[in-house]
């Protein structure tokens, strides 16, 4: 009996063995969804496009929009944008108040360089620095793995396996183009304001508009289709409302975000192919009741938007940046503003920023909306960390 049990032990590992073995090979797989393999990953450099030659009179015509933003009323931001503002936007703030549209002009063509775009895209004060940027590279590549294992283009690899698939073994642009053709969508943002981002086509595509891809895939499937209109809380520098106009996904679409942050979502638009239906704050809108309309609104005139008068809203990665008592705002304007669903794409870190703002949480402040019920919440696709939910919005 003996002989028998010291020779299955000689002929297998022990337990304890193979099960700190397969714990440890869990732990390494679950932030990646494999056992990592430098050798293996295709993460190619980042391309930078250089600045565009400067535009005097656009950048005259977008401060006229900031100026009227301004005097009516329009904020420089609270919780997380106070530091911001005093962190990275006084260079194009004193260039603004000195009206030197020369400059203004210099700073808008090359924006992706410049710090006011600090916190709203993968911001790059160097060429050589952002084509090598690490984590940057591998959120692209782990994006584009993601959203084409969301969209049932890759199988979704089980970090609880010892030896998944190695999931970043792709080709990034055959992967980019499988998407583009699942989704029946154009992917190539505007090439403007010097952006960096994936090579695909001979252009360029930044890590942040491929959440925009993903969260426009989103929009449709909750409308079910082509959607009328849509509410932005907070656009970023303009790319889902580009991508949305861009596809023919949405009609009309309108962006409400702070006077400053509406410079550079009005330069992009303004220098894509969507411009003619651009309108910005304070302009005589120059589209007809049939032509599909891109609204850059500051935050003071979400109070003018008709009740009802959108299908549907979205916030992404800007109501935690927020004052409590704002998002609260915002998500009741949403409710008289919008017919049927809000989509908030956010991270619930609740980080102290600052002695005086911490994050905050969009499900904590919808409980207590009245208008709002939760439909739906689950992780985010493609950001670890990020929960998305839908709401239905109730008649009051």
């Amino acid at each position: 009996m003996t002989a028998n049990n010291s020779s299955d032990n000689a002929a297998s590992p022990p337990a304890a063995k193979l099960g700190w073995d397969r714990i440890s090979r869990m732990l390494v797989n679950l932030p990646f969804g494999r056992q990592p393999d430098p050798a293996g990953w295709q993460i190619p450099l980042l391309q930078v496009r250089q600045a565009d030659e400067p535009d005097p009179e656009l950048a005259e015509r977008l401060a006229a929009a900031f100026y009227r933003a301004i005097n009516e009323g329009g904020s420089q931001g609270d919780g997380l944008w106070r530091s911001m503002r005093l962190t990275y936007h006084g260079a194009i703030l004193d260039v603004l108040e000195a009206r030197d549209f020369e400059a203004l002009a210099e700073l808008l063509a090359g924006f992706f360089y410049a710090p006011v775009s600090a916190g709203l895209c993968s911001r790059h004060a160097d060429d050589n620095l952002a084509a090598q940027d690490p984590m940057t590279r591998l959120l692209a590549v782990d994006v584009v793995v993601s959203l084409g294992t969301a969209l049932g283009l890759r199988p979704r690899a089980n970090p609880a396996v010892p030896d998944p698939p190695n999931v970043f073994e792709l080709d990034i642009e055959a992967q980019l183009e499988a998407i583009g053709d699942k989704l029946g969508w154009d992917l190539l943002p505007p090439q403007v304001g010097g952006l960096a981002g994936l090579p695909f086509r001979g252009q360029i595509i930044p890590l942040k508009y491929l959440y925009q891809v993903y969260a426009a895939h989103r929009l449709q499937a909750i409308a079910g289709g082509h959607i009328s209109s849509c509410l932005e809380i907070g656009g970023g520098v303009g790319f889902l409302g580009y991508f949305c106009a861009s596809n023919g996904i949405v009609r009309d679409y309108t962006i409400i975000d702070l006077p400053l942050v509406n410079l550079l979502q009005g330069y992009l638009l303004l220098r894509s192919d969507v411009a003619d239906r651009v309108e910005l704050f304070g302009e005589s809108s120059q589209a007809t009741t049939d032509s599909p309309r891109l609204r850059v609104f500051p935050d003071i005139a979400i109070g003018k938007l008709a009740d009802k008068s959108v299908t549907m809203a979205i916030n992404q990665d800007s109501f935690p940046e927020m004052d409590h008592n704002t998002m609260t705002r915002y998500l009741g304007e949403i409710v008289r503003i919008a017919e049927s669903h809000l989509l908030s794409i956010n991270h619930e870190s609740a980080q102290q920023v600052s002695d005086t703002f911490s994050h905050g949480c969009v499900h904590t402040a919808a409980k207590t909306v009245p208008g709002l019920e939760q439909l739906s919440r689950t992780p985010s696709w493609l950001r670890p960390g990020y929960v998305e939910e839908v709401f239905c919005i109730r008649a009051g």
